[in-house]
């Protein structure tokens, strides 16, 4: 049987928190940016990310106007670019808990955000168990959806996370 990465990623900081009796970074992270590349797609992809909570997921960032379902063109999204399967997007959220980010087709298809066979990947982990910094994820670690993985190239497909520390602590 196959266990999707993110269940395996659930094992792995679970059995790191009972291991070292806590959580190895408990300050929230900044995710400041998303760089994709090798996602076989002609229109910008939507990129959501979701907090859950003791009882309720909200969502905190969508690339996408959640009126409109054109690329958000306030200020601080000017900086999503995409071309030729490859882009960035100005993320600048604080991640306190457990997060989910969804990438789903965008264009004619961004309305669609509850339509899960629109969904192409998910990420899901916990900022206690990341770092500042740089985190590189290849198609083993995300759970690609199935009716699309095989329209990826695992050798070009990558997911990059760029975070920063909140405040004046040091995580190390």
């Amino acid at each position: 049987s196959h266990i999707p990465p993110s269940l395996r990623q659930f094992f792995g900081n679970f059995d790191e928190v009972v291991e070292r009796r806590r959580y190895p970074h408990p300050e929230p992270l900044l995710l400041s940016s998303i760089q994709l590349q090798g996602v076989p797609v002609d229109d910008m992809p939507c990129i959501d990310i979701w907090e859950h909570g003791d009882v309720l997921r909200r969502q905190i960032y969508s690339s996408h106007d959640p009126i409109t379902m054109e690329v958000d063109s306030d200020e601080d999204s000017l900086m999503n670019e995409w071309d030729d399967e490859e882009g960035s997007y100005k993320i600048g959220k604080c991640l306190n808990q457990d997060f989910t980010l969804v990438c789903r087709f965008g264009g004619e298809f961004a309305r669609d955000a509850d339509d899960a066979s629109k969904v192409l990947f998910r990420y899901v982990n916990c900022p206690n168990f990341l770092r500042r910094g740089v985190l590189e994820l290849g198609m083993a670690e995300v759970d690609m959806m199935r009716r699309y993985a095989d329209s990826f190239d695992d050798e070009d497909f990558l997911l990059t996370l760029v975070f920063e520390g909140v405040g004046g602590g040091d995580d190390d």
